[in-house]
């Protein structure tokens, strides 16, 4: 009997300590009284003012618990006190920061919690999981909607980065053959030297006639030695030569750009990228005369199968070099794209778990406005309930 009278006098005494509390009336200073027995309790029972302000339950609640932790009464009180103290709405500060992204106080701080308690999240492993792989810390905050979405948007952009990047290379390893194959620095050498718009020493193309430029890892370190050298004079030619015809026609200008080494990145895209390097492809004058002036012309090249000086090897090489770099570039595009929806999962996570945590339900949405003119427009709706 003793028990029962007990289990019911200790919620009242809370409620007694709690508005006494609240009215201001215990006195910080005084000594703990000796424990009164359950009949003092009751008979210590004053008329209860009704409690306005639901702010102050959370900190009454505290400190009836610490009041009451020195009776003898019994463990029902306490988790009583308990839940009354988790289910209070939490009080807001006014403050974004404090309010959306702070944990709070009254709900316990779960930050050094791997697994969280009571249903709560941890904002910090949320963050981590969701940076490393999009969508596991929203799995972990059970938004499966966002955790699809986020994963699902990772394994597409890998997916793209890997099919282009190989499309890529492969196109790259094919134009360089084909470069190989089809483009001959000795018949531009060769051309050059009888070109008349230039005048200087002539080019020493004999010094690389036994030079296989199909293969160039099969060759000997006396044959690097001698391309190099011959790449050397082909470029100091290249800066005395004018753009001028046999028929006494052209600009006069300097060319335009010089030729880097055998294999460079710019070799490839100066000999399928300007006009004056033409004159390399094996069908340069093909079916013509190769003492005909026109085969040493640099000019009309404006537009494909227009004009007589056109080689169709040409503009099949510039349009595969291309393509196949712009598959690279969309792959290295994508690696930005990954970074940014790795960020971007890792922030919507944490905020999700703070929300969950702060008793916060996010609602987004788009609607279309009408303006007095008449003009629609969308508007994005925020709703936050709590």
């Amino acid at each position: 009997m003793m028990y029962v009278k007990r289990m019911f006098l200790a919620p009242l005494a809370a409620i007694v300590l709690c508005s006494t509390t609240i009215a201001g009336a215990p006195e910080k200073g005084r000594q703990k009284a000796a424990q009164p027995s359950s009949n003092e309790v009751e008979s210590s029972i004053p008329k209860l003012d009704v409690i306005s302000s639901l702010e102050t339950l959370p900190r009454c609640a505290t400190v009836a618990r610490e009041k009451l932790e020195g009776l003898e009464v019994s463990s029902s009180a306490l988790v009583l006190l308990d839940e009354a103290r988790a289910e209070s709405p939490p009080s807001l500060s006014g403050d974004l920061h404090t309010d959306l992204l702070a944990i709070s106080a009254d709900k316990g701080d779960v930050s050094g919690n791997l697994v969280a308690r009571d249903g709560r999240r941890n904002p910090a492993l949320a963050f981590g999981m969701s940076a490393l792989v999009p969508g596991l810390g929203q799995a972990y905050n059970k938004s499966w909607i966002r955790a699809a979405v986020a994963g699902g948007l990772e394994i597409a952009l890998w997916t793209g980065y890997f099919t282009w990047r190989s499309s890529g290379f492969d196109g790259r390893d094919n134009y360089q053959a084909y470069a190989h194959q089809n483009w001959s620095v000795r018949s531009y050498g060769e051309w050059l030297n009888q070109y008349p718009g230039y005048s200087g020493t002539a080019l020493d193309v004999v010094s690389i006639q036994d030079v296989d430029f199909t293969n160039p890892g099969g060759w000997s370190a006396d044959q690097q030695l001698r391309v190099n050298a011959f790449f050397e004079e082909l470029r100091a030619a290249e800066r005395v030569a004018r753009y001028n015809n046999a028929d006494g026609t052209g600009t006069g200008a300097t060319f335009s750009h010089v030729l880097p080494n055998f294999g460079d990145q710019q070799y490839y895209e100066l000999i399928g990228k300007y006009y004056q390097y033409g004159a390399g492809w094996s069908d340069w004058c093909a079916g013509r005369d190769p003492n005909d002036p026109s085969c040493f012309s640099v000019e009309g090249y404006e537009q494909r199968d227009v004009f007589e000086q056109k080689t169709t090897q040409f503009f099949d090489y510039a349009e595969d070099h291309a393509d196949a770099n712009s598959l690279l570039r969309r792959a290295s595009r994508i690696t930005s794209i990954v970074v940014a929806n790795h960020a971007l999962a890792a922030l919507d996570a944490l905020l999700t778990a703070r929300f969950h945590n702060r008793g916060l339900d996010v609602e987004s949405s788009v609607s279309l406005r009408q303006g007095p003119d008449g003009s629609v427009s969308p508007v994005a709706n925020l709703r936050m309930t709590f």
